[in-house]
């Protein structure tokens, strides 16, 4: 439950956040931001599940390409974002984290005090993004 908490905040604050300005998605840009969109793959552990530079708001059907095409994805996602960043991330996603009940809390107060601010120019810094970083549960 606390987890599906976690994954609707930041699902909802990634995509008001992305459609700022009638932005479209940057995957396939005559797409609108219709879901969040994870850079890497969060299947082999949850390391980039909830890591707020791992996800971008983007249109379904980037998303359903990207699971279908995973290497033609890759060398648009290194275009876009560079191939260090890209890099980066994918060295995070072959982590496994394991997430306790208080880093679960931790990251709810951190998403949704992101969903608050989503519409926002800037998004003010809260306690639990330094505390997260400290644990190593966010880049």
């Amino acid at each position: 439950k606390l987890r599906q908490r976690i994954w609707d905040a930041m699902s909802l604050a990634v995509r008001l956040r992305a459609k700022r300005g009638g932005a479209k998605c940057p995957i396939k840009p005559e797409r609108e931001i219709e879901c969040v969109y994870h850079l890497v793959p969060v299947s082999s552990g949850d390391a980039v599940r909830f890591e707020p530079q791992a996800v971008i708001g983007a249109s379904i059907a980037a998303n359903g390409g990207e699971q279908m095409n995973r290497m033609k994805y890759l060398a648009i996602h290194e275009r876009l974002f560079g191939k260090e960043f890209m890099d980066r991330l994918r060295a995070r996603a072959d982590q496994t984290v394991k997430f306790g009940m208080d880093d679960l809390r931790l990251m709810l107060a951190f998403w949704e005090h992101r969903l608050a601010f989503a519409l926002m120019d800037t998004i003010p810094a809260h306690p639990a993004e330094a505390e997260l970083r400290a644990r190593g549960l966010i880049l």
